[in-house]
């Protein structure tokens, strides 16, 4: 808008006056002490256009800086707490206990630690966990390991936990992920996970004895 009132306001300065038109010859007047030749006397010249200054236009004011969106990733969830005091009881007494501050997810202790002390010694809170069957195992062909993410076992999922009957009775799913890993009165470190239903089906690996 600015820029166009400033070309029209230029193209008007600079555009000559235009003459009067009187619709008749220039007028003749005799020559002095003269009765018989006319003299011919040009019309004045007209005036030089005046030039007008041009109207002084504000420039419009600076727009506002514009933050630039924060491409931080979101704050992590708090880590629910857990009652160490739950280590001490058989993974089969947890029954199907939820977690405060975690809806639709529980938590489940495993067995046999000891025989993957080295694995379990590596773990901490947060750290995903793989549910897998074994099938081929000697000992319970309805085995449940858990798995970290390096592929050793940590330990089993208690013949009688709930999960156990969820997954083979109900076809249900399981993600999980380590909840704490404390020495407990058997002496040895004990794990407990929070488990929370998946979609995805649980896969099967092959038993290997512990070293």
């Amino acid at each position: 808008m600015f820029g166009f009132l400033k070309r029209l306001l230029r193209g008007l300065a600079r555009m000559p006056a235009r003459p009067l038109a009187s619709g008749r010859d220039e007028p003749v007047v005799p020559y002095p002490n003269s009765g018989s030749s006319p003299v011919s006397v040009p019309e004045a010249a007209p005036a030089a256009p005046v030039a007008r200054p041009e109207p002084a236009i504000p420039a419009p004011a600076p727009m506002p800086p514009v933050a630039a969106p924060s491409l931080a990733p979101p704050p992590a969830p708090a880590a629910p707490t857990l009652d160490m005091s739950l280590l001490e009881e058989e993974p089969a007494t947890l029954g199907m206990v939820p977690i405060p501050g975690a809806p639709g997810a529980y938590m489940i202790g495993l067995t046999g630690e000891d025989r993957h002390a080295r694995a379990v010694e590596m773990l901490e809170p947060g750290a995903p966990i793989w549910l897998q069957l074994e099938p081929d195992n000697p000992d319970d062909s309805s085995a449940i390991a858990a798995v970290d993410r390096y592929g050793r076992v940590i330990g089993y999922v208690a013949p009688d936990s709930w999960l156990r009957e969820a997954v083979y009775g109900g076809g249900a799913s399981f993600a999980a992920q380590v909840l704490a890993a404390e020495t407990g009165s058997r002496g040895y470190r004990e794990v407990v996970l929070m488990v929370e239903p998946s979609e995805e089906a649980l896969t099967e690996r092959r038993y290997q004895p512990p070293r």
